[in-house]
């Protein structure tokens, strides 16, 4: 028997989420769509901690459209 050292493809299949049918393609989408969920409300959340105040609705306005234009950039790639 080989070990998982002697085989790349080996030691991609006993990769856990590759057994669930999760190859590299489907994965990167898998992991970059659960970050654009996740991301822009740990932003709007990360704002309203730093700043409370009303004149913050234009600062969070830019962090979200730089999210947004990063995680167009990943999704990209």
């Amino acid at each position: 028997m080989k070990s998982l050292l002697d085989s790349g493809s080996q030691t991609v299949n006993r990769d856990p989420l590759v057994s669930r049918g999760f190859g590299g393609k489907e994965l990167l989408n898998t992991l970059v769509g659960f970050v654009k969920d996740k991301a822009l409300n740990c932003i709007l959340l990360y704002s309203r901690c730093l700043r409370p105040e009303p004149e913050s609705m234009k600062a969070t306005e830019n962090k979200m459209i730089k999210a947004n234009q990063l995680f167009v950039f990943i999704g990209a790639r």
